[in-house]
């Protein structure tokens, strides 16, 4: 032996446990914010009793991005893939945000679309990021 430290299994292991984690749950999150985007779709051009499903839905993923960033610190990813997950947390509220004041201040409501595309493409590059 040269006296060099071998990695731990375990470490090796939890790490790779945890990035499976993260690349599963930043799929499941961006398939949940795509859903979110077909009921808003539904609610608008079919039925528009959908709203509820679409609102309801929100609860379901909203804290995923929050995990997301909890599981970046086991899983040994480097900070652009931290401040992604950030950026993750941050839409969701102001998602949350633009559909509470949308009633209120009426062009805000136009954000939040946008911010479902952020919430979307980022989730996407976690996805990837998580693979590597």
């Amino acid at each position: 032996m040269n006296g060099a430290a071998m990695p731990s299994t375990n470490a090796t292991r939890t790490v790779r446990t945890a990035r499976f984690i993260l690349f599963l749950a930043s799929g499941l999150f961006a398939l949940g914010v795509a859903v979110q985007m077909f009921l808003a779709g539904l609610a608008l051009f079919i039925d528009s009793t959908r709203w509820t499903a679409h609102s309801n839905f929100a609860s379901y993923i909203g804290l995923i991005p929050v995990l997301l960033l909890l599981l970046t610190f086991p899983a040994r990813m480097p900070g652009k893939t931290k401040v992604k997950c950030i950026l993750l947390i941050v839409l969701t509220i102001g998602i949350f945000i633009t559909a509470m004041l949308s009633g209120k201040i009426g062009w805000i409501s136009a954000a939040h679309p946008v911010m479902a595309l952020g919430l979307f493409f980022n989730s996407i590059l976690i996805l990837r990021e998580s693979r590597e």
